[in-house]
């Protein structure tokens, strides 16, 4: 879960992303989701006024964990894989 406080100067233009956030998941949701792309399971704004988004859990952390955590530069065929993951994901939105 990844929670966010905000100071009220953003305030305007946070919303705005919160938007834009939530529609491409309700959008990703209403065409079945993508298999390269984590489900939003809940999103919600506390009474403190924490920005909540959890999302599906990724054993080994997000791709840039990954990236950083690789022992030496990733082979070609494996970058290949990776990117083609990534196209294909993006090419979805």
């Amino acid at each position: 879960m990844s929670c966010c406080t905000t100071p009220p100067t953003m305030e305007r233009s946070l919303k705005r992303c919160r938007d834009i956030e939530g529609r491409v998941f309700n959008t990703l949701h209403a065409a079945g989701g993508h298999h390269h792309i984590l489900q939003l399971l809940d999103h919600h704004i506390t009474s403190d006024g924490l920005d909540c988004m959890t999302l599906e859990y990724c054993e080994n952390g997000d791709f840039l964990d990954f990236v950083n955590n690789a022992r030496g530069p990733l082979g070609m065929f494996s970058s290949l894989a990776y990117f083609s993951q990534l196209v294909s994901a993006v090419a979805f939105l």
